[in-house]
């Protein structure tokens, strides 16, 4: 299930994610386990679960709190510091109250919970530590197009080329 978008996020210190916060839809297929079809929409949920959004990475979101007339209100709401310097170019997730942010190499995932959204708090960190040797193969900088939520886990590809399987929790 692992979808996968280009979408940069400016780097600066601590990789500075300043996000206005969009939101993921739920990556759930039908009861008998068949996935939706590609060009299919799920209603809007306020989720973000994929990289790009949807099975038809549509890239899209349905909420409409930001508009023509919002825009000018707009500010930031906080900004975490990744602690990399290499290019982002995996999207952040969002999956109920939580924000999953995937670093380019070495790969690390943060958990933020954003249940409170001007003070996040890190939940924990995973670290897969792929192997070093990985990053002189790489083609386009040493980055990675994020992972994807399904099933209380997040799935996510390292630059050397592991699938790994995180509990959400």
């Amino acid at each position: 299930m692992v979808q996968s978008c280009l979408l940069r996020c400016a780097t600066s210190k601590f990789a500075a994610l300043s996000l206005a916060l969009l939101v993921p839809a739920a990556v759930s297929g039908a009861p008998n386990g068949a996935r939706p079809a590609a060009g299919a929409s799920a209603a809007e949920d306020g989720q973000w679960a994929t990289p790009s959004k949807d099975y038809a990475s549509t890239r899209f979101s349905g909420l409409d709190e930001i508009n023509g007339s919002s825009i000018a209100r707009l500010k930031p709401v906080f900004h975490a510091d990744t602690g990399n310097r290499r290019g982002h170019e995996a999207p952040p997730l969002i999956v109920g109250t939580m924000m999953y942010v995937l670093n380019p190499y070495p790969n690390d995932m943060l958990a933020i919970d954003i249940s409170q959204p001007r003070r996040p708090r890190l939940k924990w960190t995973f670290r897969p530590r792929p192997r070093p040797s990985a990053q002189g193969v790489a083609c386009c900088d040493v980055v990675n197009r994020g992972p994807s939520f399904a099933n209380g886990r997040l799935y996510l590809a390292t630059l050397d080329g592991q699938v790994v399987a995180v509990d959400a929790a």
